[in-house]
């Protein structure tokens, strides 16, 4: 599962005439349970005991919602000038849809140490590379911008990132009987790389729907980022010879990508201008992460 903080895309208020009070609660995303993988190759120097090795990590999931009220009023969080003020507002259906493509590729060298019997450590270290896609597109019905009605006002977003750095983690394993242990990894790195931003609004005046483009654009920046790994699991392997052998693991992964929601809400003020009020939450993934290797 991928989540993003800060994706919330609307509030659904209810209005007191009688104090004019409103009150409300924020409608946000249904996030999935998706399924990704994993591939990886290595070679094991026989004397040094020296490990190269690189794994690609690839996932792609997607979260969806959507709110319509005929008796609550409905603020959209991402458009650009539609009046949040009840009852002025009309906007009667608001949905939200957010697709990520999540790909990493991670070049380490590593050494295996056995400090103590059944407990083992092996650092590595090495580049990671990675590309992260998002999209984010908001498809609001209704609404008021002053005195002008709106009929529709769609929005698509896109939050792209490019980057390489350093990367570093500490694996260990512990040995509780034969051919089973428990192992446990946290790793972490600093990438280095571009973001590409850009925002896409178009509105309807009309009954018809016909849309115009009322905002495009784009803004592109470098900045570095850093990201944490933690797994925990069980594994089971077994030694055909000196020169095979066979390891099956189960693990709970987390990974964090700190800084990754870079989506910027747009505002338009009344002495019309524009002002950005900036993101920059964490984008997160977990699951079960179920894998079989094979040495010789």
């Amino acid at each position: 599962m991928a989540q993003e903080e800060g994706l919330a895309f609307a509030t659904n208020i209810t209005y007191n005439p009688v104090t004019s009070e409103n009150k409300g609660t924020v409608e946000n995303l249904n996030f999935q349970w998706d399924s990704g993988f994993r591939v990886g190759v290595g070679y094991r120097m026989a004397h040094a005991r020296w490990e190269i090795f690189t794994n690609w990590t690839h996932f792609i999931t997607a979260a969806d919602a959507q709110v319509n009220t005929s008796t609550n009023y409905l603020y959209p969080e991402w458009a650009t000038t539609i009046q949040p003020t009840a009852p002025n507002n009309l906007v009667t259906y608001i949905d939200a849809r957010w697709d990520l493509h999540l790909n990493l590729i991670d070049g380490d060298l590593a050494r295996t140490f056995f400090p103590v019997n059944y407990l083992s450590f092996r650092p590595h270290f090495g580049v990671r590379g990675a590309w992260i896609n998002q999209d984010y597109k908001t498809n609001v019905s209704g609404g008021k911008d002053g005195s002008t009605t709106i009929y529709a006002d769609n929005i698509k977003m896109t939050n792209d990132f490019r980057g390489v750095g350093f990367h570093a983690a500490m694996d260990t394993e512990w040995t509780m009987f034969r051919h089973w242990s428990l192992f446990g990894n946290i790793g972490g790195s600093l990438l280095y790389g571009n973001f590409q931003v850009r925002r896409v609004e178009q509105q309807s005046t009309s009954a018809q729907l016909a849309l115009s483009t009322t905002v495009d654009i784009l803004d592109e920046f470098h900045q570095a980022v850093p990201t944490l790994d933690i797994t925990l699991g069980l594994r089971w392997d077994y030694t055909f010879s000196q020169r095979a052998a066979l390891r099956f693991q189960a693990g709970w992964e987390f990974n964090d990508f700190f800084g990754q929601n870079k989506f910027e809400h747009l505002l338009f003020s009344e002495n019309s201008t524009y002002s950005f009020i900036a993101n920059d939450a964490d984008l997160t993934t977990q699951g079960l992460t179920v894998s079989a290797r094979l040495d010789f």
